[in-house]
């Protein structure tokens, strides 16, 4: 039976590919699926109490990647802190303080019982740095509770306790502190319920803790807590977390007040929300969790504040999918694992309702095991390679997915302690998924990255998640309109072309020739932008340069020097494409003159033009000038009778330019009633149709001239129509993108 439900969830996950109609009842079939692969709780626990028994190194039984897998969990610990077996609580407790802490630096961690014969636990410890000892020190406590009405009564003694413990452990340990002088709050408590409190609703259960909390402002405030927690056991269920934070750690200048739960923390771990860096997203995007059933894997539905605050219906979207992960084997065929399952949950929130056709995709995953290397330097070639070949292997599922950022944060040994290590492939700078690796300069209070520089310092960036920019919101109408972004295309290429050499690389080995020295994604295609140069022979040179996404003509070139295996030396390829998000990508006079002398630019050098066809066909101009001028008479002044005439007035007639306009003489209503528009040179520079018509004659000729002369190739990766379905016909070789 349980076969035969499988096979129907399995066929329900399915309809995915039948289209969006079908988009709701796969995702939830597909969560059903995922959910059905979780063992039973009570084998689960078991498992995780006969390791715990049995385990002598806590240390590395807490850092373990297994811990969070489905047939462990991390979570599940939690049920185990008051077992009959004392030994197995004590250790479930310091395993479950390690894990949540093993991206930080645990001076010391004692757990034990307390008076009340009561398990509690206590640690010291710093946020990861590049120098520990500037780092504040930061104490923490786990406490235990029945229920939440015996935590709300308990809370005042509590937190006194905490507090005592807090001064007498400063006072021990002063040679710790990097500033003794420092009242800035940096402790956390974490206050467990044992009883499942399943008959308090999530608001009910936040309004009582909240107004308990309130009642001990002034403990809580002399404890220098940033936040408090609590975790609600809920077994056979997963715990229900929620964090109550300082309000002087949420807005900078803050006033000192009751501490308010976050939602965005609900239902994590209380170091979750660090180790992800939600603040920097939650700083520019309005955030809403998205189902997931991995617990180191969070995924969240994100619009552009500005935005959404001007139209909600069009603000840019972005999906985040973000996890941590404690293997070691990142370098070692580890990003493949770690990427695929990011990927599959990408996949997953595309197909919910809430998530726009045109959302970009955003993967974040922190290597929580610091590794080694020789210096930054080494990091960076090393990272370079490995995201370089999985953007090879993965490029035509990245494209489908929409992913436009891949962010993995390495944790670099050093002498004085870790420094933090950024390797980004992104194509907010423009290139499809470029890659690039940066050292991070973090705030010692907070942990929070503050600024980001390349390996050798040469450039930094404050902000790693800037609101939608220019080139996301082209990038996202390039989408909507079912094509992929001009600029996009390079980095596309180079992917594929690496791939390429991986190909080959494996075929030479197999067969025992001579090792294949694969060149650097970089080196393998160089592609500089073709701009109109009046100087230049042919009109165009790649002298100049541009930021990407500033162009103000619907049609963009490259020339590019592609690496191959056949040819390992490099071969020139001019590239011309359509920017579908000018105009629609139309051509008019500006765009048939670049489109012109790029093709001439490649014949003359005698390589081969590629045309990159998704446009619109021939533009049909418009006085823009004109448009606020003209009024509408209607029939019987009531528009639902129809128009009876268009018009100016005299007023607006004479600051027109002269012969610009057709007009009727001054009628009794004191309109000149329109009957032709004309426009002038410095209206409509290009046209507003006859100039575009004689223009789509020219780059036709041009073309046809091309495939004499070089090797011409299109690809239409859109709607092609009109001078843009003909000039792809002229150029005979066309590949035509299936669903374009």
């Amino acid at each position: 039976e349980a076969a035969r439900l499988e096979k129907c969830l399995e066929r329900v996950a399915a309809l995915e590919a039948a289209g969006p109609a079908y988009a709701t009842a796969a995702l939830s079939a597909g969560m059903a699926r995922l959910e059905a692969d979780v063992p039973p709780f009570d084998k689960r626990l078991d498992a995780l109490r006969k390791d715990l028994a049995k385990t002598k190194d806590l240390t590395a039984f807490a850092s373990n990647p297994q811990l969070g897998s489905y047939t462990r969990g991390v979570d599940i610990l939690t049920s185990l802190f008051d077992d009959a077996d004392e030994t197995v609580a004590l250790k479930a407790a310091e395993a479950y303080v390690r894990r949540m802490y093993s991206a930080h630096d645990i001076f010391e961690l004692t757990v034990g019982k307390n008076a009340a014969g009561v398990l509690e636990a206590s640690w010291w410890y710093k946020y990861r740095s590049d120098d520990t000892s500037k780092a504040p020190l930061r104490f923490g406590k786990l406490a235990l509770f029945d229920d939440a009405a015996s935590a709300v009564a308990g809370l005042s003694a509590t937190i006194e306790r905490y507090g005592d413990e807090l001064r007498a452990g400063l006072a021990a340990h002063a040679d710790w502190q990097a500033d003794p002088e420092d009242e800035t709050p940096v402790n956390t408590i974490h206050l467990l319920l044992k009883t499942p409190e399943n008959e308090l609703q999530d608001k009910d259960l936040i309004s009582t803790l909240e107004s308990a909390l309130a009642g001990v402002q002034n403990a809580v405030e002399a404890a220098s807590l940033r936040s408090v927690s609590f975790i609600a056991t809920d077994a056979p269920y997963y715990p229900r977390y929620f964090t109550f934070v300082n309000p002087t750690c949420v807005d900078v200048g803050a006033a000192p007040g009751p501490f308010r739960e976050d939602p965005l923390r609900r239902g994590m771990r209380p170091t979750f929300y660090h180790l992800l860096e939600l603040g920097a997203v939650e700083r520019n995007f309005v955030t809403m969790p998205l189902p997931t059933v991995n617990r180191d894997l969070r995924v969240y539905v994100g619009d552009d504040r500005v935005g959404r605050a001007k139209n909600p219906k069009f603000a840019a979207q972005s999906v985040f999918v973000r996890r941590l992960t404690h293997s070691r084997d990142f370098f070692e065929g580890g990003a493949e694992r770690l990427l695929d399952k990011a990927l599959d949950a990408m996949d997953m929130a595309l197909l919910d309702a809430r998530v726009k056709a045109t959302a970009s995709g955003r993967v974040y995953v922190n290597v929580i095991q610091p590794v080694a290397f020789d210096d930054a330097t080494a990091l960076d070639e090393a990272f370079q390679r490995t995201m370089g070949a999985y953007l090879a292997r993965h490029a035509a599922r990245l494209l489908a997915a929409r992913v436009d950022e891949i962010e993995v944060k390495f944790a670099l040994k050093t002498d004085t302690g870790v420094v933090q290590i950024r390797g980004v492939a992104t194509s907010a700078e423009g290139p499809w998924l470029a890659t690039r690796t940066f050292v991070e300069t973090v705030d010692a209070v907070t942990g929070v990255s503050l600024t980001y520089c390349d390996v050798d310092g040469s450039n930094c960036v404050v902000d790693p998640y800037p609101a939608a920019d220019a080139v996301s919101k082209k990038r996202a109408t390039a989408r909507r309109i079912g094509t992929t972004y001009a600029y996009d295309f390079v980095g596309l290429l180079a992917t594929a072309q690496l791939q390429a050499w991986r190909d080959r690389e494996a075929e030479v080995e197999k067969f025992g020739g001579a090792p294949v020295v694969v060149p650097a994604m970089k080196d393998i295609v160089v592609a500089k932008e073709l701009l109109l140069d009046p100087a230049a022979e042919h009109g165009v040179s790649t002298d100049g340069s541009r930021p990407v996404g500033t162009n103000d003509v619907g049609m963009v070139g490259f020339s590019c020097v592609f690496r191959t295996p056949e040819y390992p030396e490099g071969r020139e390829v001019v590239i011309v494409a359509n920017d579908v998000t000018y105009q629609s990508g139309s051509f008019g006079v500006a765009e048939d003159d670049f489109f012109a002398k790029t093709t001439r630019f490649a014949a003359a050098r005698g390589v081969p033009r590629v045309y990159l066809s998704s446009n619109s066909g021939a533009r049909i101009g418009l006085v823009e000038a004109l448009k606020p001028l003209v009024g509408i008479k209607w029939v019987g002044d009531d528009p639902g009778k129809g128009l009876e005439y268009l018009y100016v007035t005299p007023e607006d007639l004479a600051s027109l330019p002269e012969g610009s306009v057709d007009v009727k003489p001054k009628n009794a209503a004191g309109h000149h009633e329109l009957e032709a528009i004309i426009g002038s040179d410095d209206q409509v520079p290009d046209g507003i149709g006859v100039e575009n018509l004689r223009g789509s004659g020219m780059i036709a000729g041009v073309t046809s001239r091309a495939y004499e002369e070089t090797f011409t190739l299109s690809y239409v990766s859109g709607r092609s129509v009109g001078i843009g379905a003909y000039l792809n016909r002229l150029g005979q070789r066309v590949i035509q993108m299936k669903r374009g």
